[in-house]
């Protein structure tokens, strides 16, 4: 994986240099969305199969819903997963838009997700359409 390097990133200003740092920071806050929308997909899956099999003993639908419940607890148990590195890739580019002025609210208001509702809501629906099967 390549790394983008910016030790020599110069600052006009200390103040650019805290907006930098607090557009960084909004950016890392983000990826507990990428972990939520991955978590969530993955436990809605679990849910569908377990009541499209209801009418099975517990052991028949124990087997019959292995593979999405072994999803389940493999993303609620990352720390990163491939699904939520597709949804940081994901909100650069497709959400790109609904990212950026997420971030800008964020780093606006000192990374609270609460000043920013609107912004969490349209980034959240963005990447909830695009969380890899």
């Amino acid at each position: 994986a390549e790394m983008a390097s910016k030790e020599s990133q110069r600052y006009a200003s200390l103040a650019e240099l805290e907006a930098a740092a607090a557009t960084a920071e909004a950016q890392m806050g983000a990826q507990a969305l990428y972990r939520a929308a991955c978590t969530n997909a993955r436990f809605e899956a679990l849910r569908t199969c377990q009541l499209r099999n209801a009418e099975l003993s517990e052991a028949q639908q124990e087997e019959a819903c292995r593979a999405p419940a072994e999803a389940f607890l493999r993303e609620a148990n990352a720390g990163t997963s491939a699904c939520a590195e597709a949804l940081f890739q994901a909100a650069q580019t497709t959400c790109g838009k609904e990212y950026g002025a997420f971030v800008q609210c964020t780093a606006a208001n000192e990374g609270l997700f609460r000043a920013c509702p609107k912004q969490l809501d349209r980034l959240a629906a963005c990447l909830d359409r695009q969380v890899p099967q």
